[in-house]
């Protein structure tokens, strides 16, 4: 089990170790992970297929499936805490822990003790990923004072009102296009079917400093692509908690209610297509002759696509009151698809990338402390990552050495336990309960293998412990 500062997985494994506190996975899902901020604003039926991943063990295809892989926005990189909370957990609980509501995007203040969040910046989180790291009171002595504005506590409370949530049915795409819609209206922000933009980023700007929204990946700008532009149109994938909260409260400053909001939007009715209604009266004859000639004369030349192009009232035109005949002649012109040529040397390719992963393998021999080198683990060193995964059937050499040199669980076992070895505390890391929980080791996740080579280290006396075997060792070290 992998530690994330999001989701995690393997939940119903970790929630059956704690049955004697009660604990289901939907209760670990919503009150210690950040899938409360996601689930609301996606699709039911993904919601339901994303949580039942959360549950076993594929907390990679949720990232992607609930659109948080291809999200603009910008997660914390590193753990962050308040040092003043972390005082009253020690004193209320006597230790500390992480709070989930310190790692979320935007939330860079404690609203509570009103000071800023401190990181906690060490290389060890994503090198060793199955590592336990607690949270102490020597992190406490840097306090820095921070401004509480009125955004930051409002913010604070749309998060905790959606951490807090009761699980209900989710709206669909088409509900939340049909909302925005209404909300432009509501607000006198259309020119009959368009919305007006410029009038909407320039309230959102006015309400939320341009700094913090880009240091989000939030930025406002005048691009048709931008996304405050986009949550306006048909919906076709979700948006951030952070982006439906940063347009409702522009919007309506004073009386948004996230969890009102949620029950509106599913109330709406699906986005149905209006065709524009037929003009009354046809024109002339003469003008669908001149208009037939002048496109006739234009599509021989051009061809339909660019005569469309450059002559785009006349095609207009057409295509309002005489779209049969324009139709049929675009047919007659329309350019033939020439094949494209296979412009990839694929055997070339192979043997760059079977040269690059080879320059991976070697520095990775030499650190000792580097994760799991498993194929995913190599492929993450490659820019293109998901199209080489797609394409590795084309390429053999790689998709060998990648096979030869992917370390299996067994190898990093044994590398995790000569680790523990060489950089523990010399008088401590003999004994074998210690050297175990160094590795961060079980008896129920040993290999074997791992098993034959603690057993080795026994009989050489390079470690200390009963000689009768590991699983004593384990009993003993409970027991103490």
């Amino acid at each position: 089990m992998i530690a994330s500062m999001r989701f995690g997985s393997n939940l119903n494994a970790l929630a059956n170790c704690y049955g004697y506190a009660g604990l289901s996975s939907q209760t670990l899902m919503y009150k210690h992970t950040l899938w409360p901020l996601i689930a609301p604003f996606i699709p039911e039926e993904r919601k339901q297929r994303c949580e039942s991943w959360l549950q076993g063990q594929r907390d990679i295809g949720v990232t992607v499936a609930s659109g948080v892989s291809a999200s603009r926005l910008q997660y914390p990189k590193h753990l962050r805490y308040c040092p003043l909370c972390v005082l009253e957990q020690i004193d209320e609980f006597g230790e500390a822990y992480w709070q989930r509501l310190h790692q979320i995007p935007g939330i860079n203040v404690c609203s509570k003790h009103e000071c800023s969040l401190n990181i906690y910046t060490s290389d060890n989180l994503q090198r060793h990923q199955h590592e336990f790291f607690a949270l102490s009171a020597t992190a406490c002595s840097t306090i820095k004072p921070a401004a509480i504005q009125a955004f930051h506590r409002d913010l604070n409370d749309y998060v905790i009102t959606l951490l807090n949530l009761e699980v209900v049915k989710n709206p669909s795409y088409e509900q939340w296009s049909a909302y925005y819609q209404s909300l432009s209206a509501q607000n006198g922000l259309n020119r009959g079917q368009q919305v007006k933009h410029k009038e909407i980023e320039s309230l959102v700007t006015n309400q939320f400093a341009p700094d913090w929204l880009k240091s989000l990946g939030l930025a406002v700008n005048c691009e048709e692509t931008n996304w405050t532009r986009s949550i306006f149109r048909k919906h076709r994938k979700s948006f951030s908690f952070l982006e439906h909260y940063i347009i409702n409260q522009s919007l309506m400053p004073c009386s948004w209610d996230v969890e009102g909001t949620l029950n509106e939007v599913a109330r709406y009715n699906k986005v149905r297509s209006v065709k524009p209604q037929q003009l009354a009266g046809a024109p002339p004859k003469s003008m669908y002759q001149k208009y037939r000639q002048d496109w006739r004369r234009i599509v021989k030349v051009k061809g339909a696509k660019q005569a469309r192009s450059a002559n785009g009232a006349t095609y207009a035109w057409l295509y309002r009151h005489d779209k049969a005949w324009l139709l049929s002649i675009n047919s007659d012109y329309r350019a033939m698809n020439t094949p494209i040529k296979q412009k990839v040397n694929w055997c070339l390719r192979d043997k760059v990338y079977a040269k690059r992963i080879t320059k991976i393998i070697d520095a990775a021999d030499i650190d000792i402390q580097s994760p799991q080198r498993t194929k995913t683990w190599l492929l993450t060193h490659f820019s293109n990552k998901p199209s080489l995964e797609k394409w590795l059937p084309k390429l053999p050499i790689t998709n060998k050495l990648l096979q030869k040199y992917a370390e299996t669980t067994y190898e990093y076992q044994i590398r995790r336990i000569t680790r523990s070895l060489l950089y523990g505390d010399p008088k401590k890391v003999r004994q074998l309960w210690f050297l175990m929980r160094k590795s961060g080791l079980s008896k129920e996740r040993l290999t074997p293998i791992a098993r034959q080579f603690i057993q080795l280290l026994l009989e050489r006396s390079i470690v200390q412990g009963p000689s009768t075997s590991i699983e004593e060792n384990h009993n003993n070290a409970d027991k103490n």
